[in-house]
């Protein structure tokens, strides 16, 4: 029917959708491990390695129709958001975070007790007199746009994982490549082929 076709080609659009989001949330870990990476900064570097894991995850278990794989992304995804929470409050100097009174930004939460600091404190935004933008707020951005991408990725990660789970015993409407076909399917017979109607 119309409607059947409408709800299969929705569900295509919205494996696009989270396909587009792993591939925002790849490249905006990738940056933010560079400049942890250069402030030696190893917690979120290494938390930030493991996202890459689990983003890679997502994408395979979303092109291949894994429902298992997106359900791992989905879990990590949670994990991922209280994460970048508590670098927001590391950030924000809340005193349960703070393991430096002298200096904040020395934190052995992010840096494993090796000095390390966040590489914006030294090459923020305009800092040539008075940085334009402090290296906190700068954090707390990556750690935000983390965040949002996170709970996006969660949602549609849910969703299409239950499309998965709904559409395991046909899969009629998906053709090789990927793409919803027009609700028809191929049946042959000796010395000739004919459309025939999905039925539900």
């Amino acid at each position: 029917s119309t409607r059947h076709c409408d709800e299969k080609m929705g569900f295509c659009s919205s494996r696009c959708i989270l396909l587009f989001v792993l591939s925002l949330q790849l490249i905006s870990t990738l940056e933010r491990g560079v400049f942890d990476g250069l402030g030696r900064v190893w917690t979120p570097l290494a938390a930030g390695a493991l996202n890459i894991v689990f983003v890679i995850v997502g994408i395979v278990g979303t092109a291949r129709f894994k429902a298992k794989a997106v359900v791992s992304y989905a879990v990590w995804c949670v994990l991922w958001i209280a994460a970048n929470t508590i670098i927001i409050l590391i950030y924000l100097e809340v005193d349960v975070f703070v393991t430096n009174k002298k200096n904040p930004a020395d934190n052995d939460y992010l840096n494993f007790g090796l000095n390390g600091t966040s590489w914006w404190i030294s090459h923020g935004i305009n800092c040539s007199l008075k940085c334009l933008i402090s290296y906190k707020f700068v954090e707390i951005i990556h750690a935000g746009a983390q965040i949002f991408l996170a709970v996006l990725g969660f949602g549609v990660a849910v969703y299409v994982a239950i499309a998965f789970g709904d559409e395991d015993d046909h899969f009629d409407f998906v053709a090789a490549d990927g793409f919803c076909n027009t609700g028809f399917e191929m049946s042959g017979k000796t010395g000739h082929m004919q459309l025939q109607p999905v039925t539900a």
